[in-house]
């Protein structure tokens, strides 16, 4: 429960700000061991929710690792999208998020979901540590079928790859997801790719 306050201490205090800080994750570190993901060839290594397990089934454009809870009334998810491109080696973070995300507008990031047929409403945005880097999120709402859909998204470039953290769950879960999605997000690690 005291992660629960934090969480949303964190996710709304900071609103006006801009700048969020990420609840801390408060599981022992021999249980996050046995959680982490080795995602190298994919650039990261990231620790899944207690209780969640991975997906392999389910099929997105771009994702490359897609975790859910597995209680049979939750739909609460987080994946990952990475792309690796040599010529991202030569942008620093700070200057991708300057030139794709000018005063902190994510208009672009909004864009790619609207090209995919999802209408974002948008209900907040700014910055977030991920792994000790500044990056932009976007917190929004959709529509997905019959389901309303709320997804706190992040995004941020790190040794040649461009990394798009998605969390989703249903607005009226949404909050309880924070603690979870805060040790998903938190335990993010960027990490040489074995293939370069």
């Amino acid at each position: 429960m005291r992660l629960l306050s934090l969480a949303i201490i964190f996710f709304t205090s900071s609103v006006c700000a801009g700048t969020i800080q990420l609840p801390s994750a408060s599981d022992s570190p021999s249980s996050r061991a046995a959680r982490k993901v080795d995602e190298r060839a994919n650039g990261f290594t990231v620790v899944i929710p207690e209780g969640w397990a991975r997906r392999t089934d389910l099929k997105m454009p771009g994702v490359v690792l897609i975790v859910q809870a597995t209680a049979k009334d939750r739909a609460a998810n987080c994946n990952v999208r990475s792309a690796y491109n040599d010529r991202l080696l030569d942008f620093s973070n700070a200057e991708y998020l300057r030139r794709v995300f000018p005063a902190d507008d994510p208009t672009e990031l909004l864009a790619s979901y609207k090209a995919s047929g999802v209408n974002p409403q948008l209900l907040r945005s700014g910055r977030v540590a991920i792994a000790g880097t500044q990056a932009m999120f976007a917190e929004f709402d959709f529509v997905n079928g019959s389901t309303k859909l709320r997804t706190f998204n992040v995004q941020f470039l790190g040794k040649g790859f461009l990394y798009t953290l998605g969390c989703t769950d249903t607005p009226e879960r949404y909050s309880n997801s924070l603690p979870e999605f805060g040790l998903f997000l938190s335990t993010f690690l960027p990490k040489p790719s074995l293939q370069r």
